[in-house]
């Protein structure tokens, strides 16, 4: 491997680019300055000495080596700006070559990539050479890695990679794949041989030709009756990859999505946490369903309906993986009621990166059922300050009949922060309740929305200090918190915070401390 990554970098180095004129000349004195500079702990420091070599040409042969260490700095930067000094000072493979090898060799594989990743920044330009690595089989493996990252500008390699396909090794077969798949449908060309490479006999190569199919699109659709063949097979994985991809090479065919969606949630309740994960992350990718098309939502009221909680919970997380993604489909599903718990919570899961979530949140609040209300206010909390659009609503719902959605309303303001300062006086009107925990509770909240409001201190301080004996360790964690946002303010709450650090909970320790610190030093 690590001639390879040497290969392809000097493939991209030494050949794409021709040597420049040495213009700057330099003593041994300055020579050694610069390579001082080159492990110096400031990354723009670093960077300049590169430059400077470079500057040099010729005349920085001896620093060589110094550069060849930068090519894997975990500083994007200073792999550019030494990757153009070696550019410059083209001291030819023969130098490079066991000197690259050695440094990426010994670096840890995602920074290797990131060097990889930075010749590959070089775009369509880097191509032509890429494709030369790729046909050699020393340098194939991260050429492919390399086009990869470039996509579909990549697609002047789908020749070369179609013909790395034949590689013996399994893990060059995969990459090639992987590459013309970032291409998308610029790799039509590819689809005869990745309808043979669906009968690989190494399985990953198998699911990655699947998937390739794909992502090349309309384009592919000779490919649907091999991939129909694998849709009942004994590989989940693969019939999942493989209904995914026969809705995306027909994106017309609602039959076709609509299997999909019934395989895919099907696939939701797999042992497999990877087959869960594959499933949920290919049903955000389908195509749009058409107007009035139900098909999702009564496949996951049987999921939600037909199974155990322990299957719907590993379902609700794999969905939850797939991050901002699922959200605009997730947005969409929120208009039918007798999901929208469990999508709310999927989105609460997600957190700030569900933030376009938010309007739609505030608008199906009211309508919801009681279990709707209180996942949907729990879903803006976890969203955090992006729903202080929402906070009205939120002060609204403190005054619903359920009381765990009442808890949940005060959560979500507290959660939002100091962007939902204007709850407080209905925050302060909460610390006369006859509930117990609701006055706690809102105490909280308002010393995190309001920290340094008139009286905040003094009205939420007795609360939260009683909260530090809780028998709920994450009540405990969050009242030492607040306490420490009410900075100075809180000073005679330390010695309650300083009994705290013999707390059995490790989050309650650490929560007082930092708290002690933070009334400490805010003035």
């Amino acid at each position: 491997m690590c001639d390879r990554v040497a290969a392809v970098i000097l493939g991209t180095l030494l050949v794409l680019f021709a040597a420049p004129s040495n213009l700057f000349s330099a003593d041994a004195a300055h020579l050694a300055a610069l390579q001082q500079q080159l492990s110096d702990p400031s990354p723009a420091k670093r960077a300049e000495a590169a430059d400077a070599l470079g500057e040099l040409g010729k005349e920085a042969l001896p620093a060589v080596p110094a550069l060849v260490e930068r090519i894997a700095d975990s500083d994007a930067t200073v792999r550019r700006a030494a990757i153009d000094a070696l550019r410059q000072i083209n001291p030819g493979p023969k130098v490079l070559i066991p000197l690259v090898a050695k440094v990426l060799g010994d670096a840890d594989p995602a920074v290797a990539v990131a060097a990889v990743e930075t010749f590959a920044e070089q775009g369509e330009a880097a191509v032509p050479k890429l494709i030369n690595a790729v046909k050699d089989e020393r340098t194939r493996y991260w050429a492919c890695l390399a086009l990869a990252s470039i996509g579909p500008q990549a697609s002047a390699a789908v020749p070369a990679l179609i013909e790395a396909a034949g590689d013996d090794r399994s893990e060059v077969r995969r990459e090639a794949l992987m590459a013309l798949g970032a291409i998308g449908p610029g790799a039509k060309a590819a689809v005869p041989m990745l309808q043979e490479a669906l009968h690989d006999e190494d399985k990953s190569v198998r699911l990655t030709a699947a998937y390739v199919l794909g992502e090349i699109g309309p384009a592919a659709i000779s490919a649907e009756p091999l991939l129909k063949q694998t849709l009942d097979g004994d590989d989940p994985m693969t019939a999942t990859i493989s209904a995914w991809a026969l809705a995306k090479i027909d994106p017309a065919n609602a039959a076709a999505r609509q299997d999909a969606v019934r395989r895919l949630v099907a696939a939701l309740r797999n042992k497999d946490r990877h087959v869960r994960q594959a499933a949920a992350r290919a049903l955000v990718e389908l195509p749009k369903p058409q107007e009035g098309d139900r098909t999702a939502v009564v496949e996951f009221e049987k999921l939600l309906n037909e199974n155990s909680p322990e299957v719907v919970e590993d379902a609700l997380d794999a969905i939850a993986t797939v991050g901002s993604a699922a959200v605009p489909g997730l947005v969409h599903a929120l208009d039918h009621k007798s999901v929208r718990a469990p999508v709310a919570s999927v989105l609460g899961r997600i957190g700030p990166a569900a933030k376009q979530a938010v309007p739609k949140l505030v608008k199906v609040l009211p309508g919801s059922d009681a279990a709707g209300r209180r996942e949907i206010l729990f879903a803006l909390g976890r969203i955090g300050d992006a729903s202080s659009p929402a906070v009205p609503a939120i002060v609204a719902a403190m005054d619903d009949e359920d009381e765990d959605v009442r808890y949940s309303a005060v959560y979500a303001l507290g959660e939002i922060g100091p962007d939902a300062a204007a709850a407080s006086e209905a925050l302060k009107k909460n610390l006369a309740s006859e509930d117990p925990f609701y006055r706690t509770c809102s105490a909280w909240a308002l010393a995190m929305v309001n920290p340094r409001g008139d009286d905040v201190a003094k009205l939420t301080v007795p609360f939260l200090t009683e909260a530090l004996k809780h028998e709920r360790p994450f009540v405990r964690i969050e009242a030492a918190d607040a306490l420490g946002r009410l900075g100075p303010a809180a000073r005679s709450t330390v010695p309650a915070l300083e009994a705290a650090l013999q707390d059995p909970d490790e989050g309650v320790r650490q929560a007082a401390a930092t708290s002690i610190k933070q009334i400490g030093q805010q003035k």
